[in-house]
């Protein structure tokens, strides 16, 4: 992993957040509009969360070990700003909130030049057991790496972006 955020950018992710993944628009991914396809955000955040579930020792030798894996059973994109191709990126991972058997982290994708952030997104994953395919308490190593994480993480804020409303801000139709 690389420096953490510094937080410089006005826009940019809050100080002191782990970057999780390096990376640059590749020129397949941009579509008919002139920038990065939608669907490509979703790839880069998703190494950023690959890259902070090996920063709490979750990753591919613990999951072989134990058998013991991670499953993403919710999550929201909020898209800020677009991203052109070549644009240097880094995701920045963020613990917002945890249990014994889920984890509640988000993502910003960064402009790694410029600072701003291109995208933010919110996952709830729980730990799997594979022999079972149930969900399963997180061992007591990764309950202590996750909690220490939590403390450093644990009081900054989540983007204004994701306390709104989803959707168009208006009263669901009724189906009278």
């Amino acid at each position: 992993m690389s420096q953490p955020s510094s937080g410089a950018h006005p826009d940019g992710p809050p100080p002191g957040l782990p970057c999780t993944h390096r990376g640059a628009v590749l020129p397949e991914w941009i579509d008919y509009n002139g920038h990065m396809n939608v669907a490509y955000y979703v790839v880069l955040l998703d190494h950023g969360a690959d890259g902070f579930i090996d920063l709490v020792g979750m990753g591919g030798e613990f999951m072989k070990r134990h058998q013991l894996s991670t499953f993403a059973i919710d999550a929201r994109i909020v898209y800020r700003r677009e991203l052109m191709v070549n644009a240097p990126v880094n995701c920045y991972s963020h613990l917002l909130d945890h249990d014994e058997k889920r984890m509640q982290v988000g993502n910003y994708l960064a402009h790694a030049e410029e600072g701003w952030f291109a995208a933010y997104s919110e996952w709830v994953y729980v730990q799997i057991d594979l022999k079972t395919r149930r969900s399963a308490r997180f061992r007591p190593e990764i309950m202590a790496q996750i909690a220490e994480l939590y403390a450093a993480h644990r009081l900054i804020p989540r983007p204004a972006a994701l306390e709104r409303p989803f959707g168009l801000g208006r009263p669901a139709a009724s189906a009278s």
